[in-house]
């Protein structure tokens, strides 16, 4: 037990998750011996994938008596005196410097990963919104379509807009793609033909395209700048 837990907490932060993993499945099984689900691991739960993946956890577990049955490790015979030493092992160890270093970066690691999602959830709440701000797209063939090339980090997008669109309306939509920042500067240019005229100006904002010549169709190219 001790062996597999000293390489537990040797793994850094996905070690410190699997002991408290750990840690808190055998608490529940010293407290409800006779829940069959606290007995039965299945190691590639999403919960459990850091006692599976960390060294020391999988041996861990064996060592308080989890073997090895149809693709799970259970508890087949309920040794508390066993359980227990093995949490005594998990306790000294959260006491030790390692674990708490362990811990501190798996907190920091943690935080960082849900400021992220946070971030993304947000901007892709604001793309949402500008999407919601552009016409719906014409159907091909239609009288009055432009089909427009958006020229994005390296790629090319196209879509069709009815002439009457404004560079409002492209400019919204250039802010719905994924590849933009919704809250960044966005400048539109006009690379149809020579030489490219820049759209992404106050006074162009209201202009069709049919009149700044981009029907029946045109290229565009899109630049991000700082906010």
């Amino acid at each position: 037990m001790q062996s597999a837990a000293a390489r537990l907490v040797a793994c850094g932060p996905i070690g410190a998750r699997a002991i408290d993993i750990l840690m808190a499945s055998v608490t529940k099984v010293l407290a409800e011996p006779h829940k069959e689900r606290y007995r039965i691991v299945d190691q590639s739960h999403p919960a459990m994938r850091p006692v599976a993946e960390a060294r020391g956890g999988t041996e861990f577990l064996w060592a308080i008596g989890y073997e090895p049955l149809h693709g799970h490790l259970v508890l087949q015979s309920h040794d508390p005196a066993q359980l227990r030493a093995g949490l005594d092992v998990l306790e000294r160890v959260r006491r030790g410097s390692e674990y708490g270093a362990a811990r501190d970066r798996l907190q920091a690691e943690q935080a960082s990963a849900a400021e992220a999602q946070a971030r993304e959830e947000h901007e892709a709440a604001a793309r949402r919104r500008f999407l919601a701000k552009v016409p719906e797209e014409p159907a091909p063939g239609e009288a009055g379509n432009a089909l427009l090339c958006f020229h994005v980090s390296g790629r090319k997008v196209w879509r069709r807009f009815e002439s009457c669109s404004t560079v409002n309306d492209l400019l919204n939509y250039v802010r719905s793609l994924p590849d933009i920042d919704p809250g960044a500067g966005v400048e539109l240019t006009n690379v149809t033909t020579a030489p490219a005229v820049l759209l992404s100006r106050p006074h162009l904002a209201g202009l069709t395209l049919q009149r700044l010549d981009l029907w029946p169709s045109g290229h565009l190219k899109v630049c991000c700048c700082a906010a």
